[in-house]
């Protein structure tokens, strides 16, 4: 890569003769070689792979178009990144769910459980599930993100007597509605519950799976009386909520 000055150099722009490639990069001109044909066909998993960089590229100019979003991601760019790029980068990176401590929950409404969710930019919001030892939902609903931003507390609501054999699955979803998960079964102590078989993934959901799983923890589940969320989000993830779903 390197640099060109002068007044031919800052007419130019795009690739010439398939050899030479001319982008401006925050005032400066840059020449790279142009990339080569690509000689072999491309697998099922590389074509999967350039699918979901098309959609991150058109995710990354809707960002660009939008004051707030355009600002927000160039505040976290590396060096030598523009704002498309970081949210290109957004959009292939989900959010992990690293830990939940249900040390706290004894299955009475009012306990509380501490799920640790991180992204490389910013986790949305966090919902949780808790399903008795049979299968059945006992209450779903949404954690509250605590001052350092990597600690969000769920405060249960449902009375669940039966507490052995409880599990909690915790949902982390960021901006381009990316998700990740991470489940525990619990097994009911003398004094306090212990964490037994971690059971986690983290994977691309689609863009309507935040919509899906929103609606259903607004509106109150059929299969459990006690779910009531109240679902607090600020305008900035209001804003690229509706921007996303313009994505291919």
């Amino acid at each position: 890569m390197a640099t060109a000055t002068g007044l031919l150099a800052s007419m130019l722009s795009g690739m010439i003769g398939h050899e030479l490639v001319f982008r401006n990069w925050e005032g400066k001109m840059i020449v790279q070689k142009a990339p080569g044909k690509r000689k072999t066909k491309p697998t099922r998993a590389m074509a999967v792979q350039n699918n979901k960089f098309k959609q991150g590229m058109a995710y990354g100019v809707r960002m660009n178009q939008d004051a707030d979003m355009k600002d927000a991601y160039y505040r976290k760019r590396a060096p030598r990144q523009n704002v498309c790029s970081r949210a290109l980068q957004d959009f292939l990176t989900a959010p992990e769910v690293t830990d939940i401590n249900v040390n706290g929950y004894a299955g009475r409404p009012g306990d509380t459980i501490e799920i640790r969710a991180q992204d490389d930019f910013h986790v949305a919001y966090v919902q949780v599930d808790i399903w008795s030892s049979g299968g059945v939902l006992v209450e779903r609903g949404d954690a509250a993100v605590q001052p350092s931003g990597l600690v969000w507390t769920y405060t249960a609501k449902a009375d669940n007597q039966d507490l052995a054999g409880t599990k909690v699955t915790a949902y982390a979803m960021d901006i381009p509605n990316n998700e990740g998960t991470l489940s525990v079964t619990i097994v009911k102590a003398p004094e306090k519950a212990k964490i037994v078989e971690p059971q986690g993934s983290i994977s691309q959901a689609p863009a309507k799976t935040s919509e899906v799983r929103r609606s259903e923890a607004v509106r109150p589940d059929s299969s459990c009386a006690n779910c009531n969320v109240d679902i607090e989000m600020q305008g900035l993830l209001f804003k690229a909520a509706r921007l996303t779903p313009l994505r291919c």
